[in-house]
């Protein structure tokens, strides 16, 4: 578990910061998710979601537009195979949860964010995964 490497790192151990934030990203964030109980339909149809959000800086007004499209179809699919499942209300309720997990994973980038960009602000560069070419730059400089 990537929390307990952090937790219990000599060099991490004083600094609360990134233990609030890595206890949040890697443990805390995972039991919205299993007290959810998603079905792999379900699971599969919020991951399409996630990656179907059109906030980027960097994408043309078609591209938007194509994401936004896709982002409803995928929304409309999540909604219907609850309605089979569950039911009209039980449905509705089901993809409001499924929205707040989607929250709760844009909260979590954003944990691990503030997470990274502490450590590579205050720490030693010398571990292996800080070596990567410009990859923590381009992960904290996202704007999407």
């Amino acid at each position: 578990m990537p929390a307990l490497g952090i937790m219990k790192n000599d060099v991490f151990l004083q600094d609360d910061k990134i233990l609030k934030w890595s206890d949040y990203s890697f443990t805390k964030s995972v039991g919205y998710f299993k007290r959810a109980a998603l079905t792999k339909i379900e699971f599969a149809l919020l991951i399409a979601i996630i990656f179907t959000k059109s906030n980027a800086t960097d994408i043309s007004v078609e591209g938007k537009e194509l994401l936004l499209d896709e982002f409803n179809k995928y929304t409309q699919n999540l909604l219907r195979y609850n309605q089979q499942r569950l039911g009209l209300i039980e449905a509705a309720q089901r993809l409001a949860e499924c929205s707040r997990l989607i929250n709760r994973s844009i909260e979590n980038e954003y944990a691990l964010r503030l997470m990274f960009s502490h450590q590579f602000k205050y720490y030693s560069m010398g571990a292996t995964c800080f070596k990567l070419t410009n990859f923590f730059e381009n992960f904290l400089n996202k704007t999407d």
